[in-house]
């Protein structure tokens, strides 16, 4: 019998050169964080939240960094500890050094 990894079908992965990926606009919802399944065993992933001017949000330039294999860890925010960009348009920007970004969601 063989295993998979949760969301572990497709990765988005970049190498020792870094990566970004830009979602689309999405509604984040009021109370929610987010959460990701990323493999960066051997680098790093950082998040950006974007307003709907395509700037970071005060608070929500830069994740703290996530390193480490895990298959559910919510992000942290250096700027903004305990709040989340309620109910605001936003897009998310990973940036992924070394490391496989598996999926993401609000919970």
């Amino acid at each position: 019998m063989a295993t998979l990894r949760r969301d572990g079908f497709v990765s988005m992965r970049a190498g020792k050169t870094p990566g970004q990926v830009l979602t689309r606009v999405l509604k984040w919802p009021a109370g929610r964080r987010l959460h990701v399944n990323v493999d960066a065993r051997k680098g790093q992933l950082r998040v950006a939240v974007l307003g709907d001017d395509g700037q970071p949000l005060a608070g929500f330039e830069q994740s703290r960094v996530v390193s480490g294999d895990h298959t559910d860890v919510a992000i942290q925010w250096a700027g903004a500890e305990g709040k989340s960009p309620s109910s605001r348009l936003v897009q998310l920007r990973f940036e992924l050094t070394d490391a496989d970004l598996y999926s993401y969601w609000l919970k």
